[in-house]
């Protein structure tokens, strides 16, 4: 999904990368179900305990024996990071300077505060828990804010036109109501007089 949407918002038209990449995810996935213990464990994992620095107990995932398709799968992820990391410079490097630093700077949180601080986790070089998912739903987040303020500006900006031409503009619904007019038109009378 992060491909096709980074795709889309930065207006790169990749489709073949695409579909080969979601096809991959794909098989990982079905590969995911189709193991016993999933991809990231060749064997059950002992079941261990691990306090967090607030006092919480919590099951320790991070003894895990990969698997290939488990590498397989983390190789993969990588290159997608490294995909959309590359689209989103070459956007920067087109002028697009906005677009192009927030998904960058949005695909290098998930990747180092999500993907990598999970590896960490991992190898036990550093206590804690998993991030990824949080970090995910993070870059999510920001690009919603991005995606409703670039909204917004366009709106401003159509309006800002409509406003100051001198012909009326209305869109009229069907049943005959107004969805928007310009300050020249007057649904009353159709349109004002000029302004002197």
């Amino acid at each position: 999904m992060l491909p096709w949407f980074v795709g889309a918002y930065l207006n790169i038209r990749a489709r073949r990368l695409q579909v080969v990449m979601s096809f991959a995810c794909v098989l990982l996935f079905i590969a995911n179900l189709w193991s016993p213990w999933g991809l990231a464990y060749a064997a059950m994992p002992a079941a261990a305990e691990i306090t967090l620095p607030w006092g919480e107990r919590v099951t320790d995932l991070r003894v895990f024996h990969p698997t290939p398709w488990f590498v397989a799968g983390v190789l993969g992820f990588y290159f997608i990071f490294g995909w959309c990391a590359f689209a989103a410079f070459r956007r920067f490097r087109a002028g697009e300077n906005r677009r192009g630093s927030l998904t960058l700077s949005a695909c290098l949180l998930l990747l180092i505060g999500g993907m990598f601080c999970n590896h960490l986790v991992n190898l036990q070089w550093i206590p804690g828990v998993h991030v990824a998912e949080f970090t995910f739903i993070a870059l999510v987040v920001l690009l919603d804010f991005e995606l409703a303020r670039e909204r917004r500006q366009s709106r401003d900006r159509v309006r800002g036109i409509l406003d100051n031409i001198p012909a009326g503009v209305y869109v009229k619904l069907r049943d005959g109501r107004y969805l928007m007019t310009n300050r020249v038109y007057d649904p009353d009378r159709h349109f004002k007089l000029p302004r002197p």
